[in-house]
């Protein structure tokens, strides 16, 4: 599980608990002008958190259960998958992953939290 929170004009996202280990994370902090897009990702996590054989970089994969950690489709991806259904998707440009996946305990209320903080802090 994951929190997001502000810092600055960044988006700062906490890998909490047993999560830090399997992702080999702690936290990743972006600046707001990177994010192009959040929404929220039942679908595609499901895929990530069912495949076998994707190309992890560092992290751990148990198909149906878990992905955690930096793997890679057409780019670095940002996994911490247990629950599809709580999942976010944050796109990104210009920064070290082309998305980040995370289960959020909210879904709903962190997307609407990382979209007024970009509607509040673009130039």
């Amino acid at each position: 599980m994951t929190k997001i929170s502000f810092s600055d004009n960044n988006l700062v996202i906490e890998i909490e608990g047993v999560d830090k280990i399997l992702s080999l994370k702690s936290h990743i902090e972006i600046p707001i002008t990177h994010v192009l897009s959040v929404s929220q990702t039942t679908d595609e996590a499901k895929k990530w958190l069912g495949l076998k054989g994707i190309r992890k970089i560092v992290g751990s994969n148990i198909p149906g259960l878990i992905s955690e950690g930096t793997f890679y489709d057409q780019g670095k991806v940002f996994l911490d998958i247990h629950k599809p259904e709580n999942t976010i998707s944050i796109k990104l440009k210009d920064e070290k992953y082309r998305e980040i996946i995370i289960e959020v305990e909210n879904p709903e209320e962190n997307i609407l939290s990382i979209q007024d903080f970009i509607k509040n802090n673009s130039n």
